[in-house]
């Protein structure tokens, strides 16, 4: 059918121009679409259709013309995600007219599709809110956070788990197609053999990538249900806690939970993996030199990777030290300029303004000291994730070099793409091990929070 003769209709079933169509409500309120070659049920509610179609009953039939020019209306909800298939999901073709649409105009809000079922916030909170309800018990009456997120997502994240494997045995691969390559191109061997080795390596490349969106797609999408989760029971818990709790700690740290704390416990599933993951990278890939470069150079470079690791560990702890430093001064400066704001009346009437504000300037200055000595430590880490590849190149080629091995390209360039996958690994290993520690002041203060007592005779019912 020419695309010219084609509009958009109802959740993007396309209708042609001056086509009668016939609609009809069954047992199962679907909207049937007829005299239409190509067109398939779509299913919408009963008081969505009764809202479209007022004089359309249960049963009865009506002849409806979609003259040239004209749209179907839009239903309640739309998400092409639901109705795609696997292979449209794997590539996101679903998401093709979305960014059609974006090239062509600035995006508004009645062009984005509606939220998908699975991602809905009041069924992920329903989940969420159960589980928290199972893992209650005489110490955690209102529940245990950590358990009730590992019941909602420990199976996800299991599956990203088998998925992060699968992708690391594809990038391993490369490495080794590259060097039969070159020692095909070097030994002037069958050109076929080598034309099958590229293509092996193009489709390795392809599967990587493809492997590897899945992955963060999967654990995104994790990260949001976790967020809503979150902020939903802190937002609960702000509207039902008692007052010597808010007294105790403040409206301040209560509003920086909610926006700060919380979200460093949403983003910790992204590269939580790499605490098996990193290990197992690094052990593969010093297997995979030890085959190329022989012993002693594997080793060599495998000796500055075990002398960075120790060092970054003691940049994590240093950042550990100094992000508390600025949570507390955070805490602080925030507390004390809500004082200010409820007791402006009285500051404004014994002229106060002078002293507080010098308290409240001082806090910040802590406060950014904090932030500054934190933003140098991570540009200093940032320096030894850059260098530290380079590094363990040169110790591993000067020892091979020294040995009197002939460096040829068959060694050096799968070499250097071996060492290019201890990259990720060896800055990411102490962080992810460091990184609770970290941010343990900020979760202390979270969990600390979401246990602390309801006041009496609050009564919680329903979804909002």
């Amino acid at each position: 059918m020419p695309s010219s003769n084609v509009n958009a209709g109802i959740n993007g079933v396309r209708t042609p121009k001056a086509a009668y169509t016939t609609l009809s409500i069954d047992d199962d309120a679907a909207l049937l679409l007829g005299k239409t070659d190509g067109l398939r049920p779509v299913r919408q509610s009963r008081s969505t259709l009764k809202r479209l179609f007022p004089n359309l009953d249960n049963g009865a039939k009506e002849e409806f013309s979609h003259e040239a020019g004209g749209n179907w209306p839009r239903t309640e909800r739309w998400c092409p995600e639901e109705q795609a298939g696997w292979f449209s999901k794997l590539f996101f073709i679903f998401a093709n007219s979305l960014v059609s649409l974006g090239s062509r105009k600035h995006l508004e809000q009645s062009d984005l599709w509606d939220t998908a079922h699975q991602d809905d916030p009041r069924q992920l909170w329903e989940q969420y809110s159960q589980q928290l309800e199972v893992t209650a018990d005489d110490d955690a009456p209102q529940g245990r956070v950590w358990r009730a997120l590992h019941r909602v997502h420990g199976r996800v994240f299991a599956v990203t788990g088998v998925v992060k494997l699968l992708h690391d045995v594809i990038m391993f691969s490369q490495p080794y197609i590259l060097e039969q390559l070159l020692h095909h191109l070097t030994k002037a061997r069958d050109k076929y053999v080598a034309l099958g080795l590229a293509f092996a390596l193009l489709v390795a490349a392809i599967c990587e990538a493809l492997t590897v969106n899945v992955y963060f797609n999967m654990l995104f999408r994790m990260s949001l249900h976790i967020k809503t989760q979150l902020l939903e029971m802190l937002y609960r818990k702000s509207l039902s806690v008692s007052g010597s709790v808010k007294s105790d700690m403040g409206v301040g740290p209560i509003v920086n939970l909610q926006s700060n704390d919380a979200a460093k416990l949403w983003t910790m599933p992204t590269y939580l993996h790499m605490v098996w993951n990193g290990p197992f990278q690094v052990i593969v890939v010093m297997g995979m030199l030890v085959r190329v470069l022989s012993l002693w150079p594997a080793l060599a470079g495998l000796a500055v990777t075990i002398a960075i690791i120790p060092l970054t560990m003691a940049l994590g702890r240093l950042l550990t030290a100094a992000r508390k430093d600025s949570v507390a001064a955070a805490d602080q400066r925030v507390k004390l300029t809500t004082e200010v704001i409820t007791g402006i009346k009285a500051i404004k009437l014994y002229a106060w303004e002078e002293p507080y504000l010098t308290r409240i300037t001082a806090l910040r200055e802590a406060e950014l000291r904090a932030i500054r000595k934190t933003q140098l430590l991570s540009m200093i880490n940032s320096s030894i994730f850059n260098t530290g590849p380079v590094l363990v190149s040169l110790a591993a080629f000067g020892v091979y070099a020294a040995l009197g091995y002939p460096l040829t390209a068959a060694v050096a360039f799968p070499s250097l793409a071996l060492f290019n996958l201890l990259r990720f690994p060896i800055i990411m290993i102490p962080q992810q091990v460091s990184g609770p520690g970290t941010m343990w002041p900020n979760f202390h203060q979270f969990f600390l929070y979401c246990s602390s007592v309801i006041a009496s005779g609050v009564v919680r019912s329903g979804w909002y």
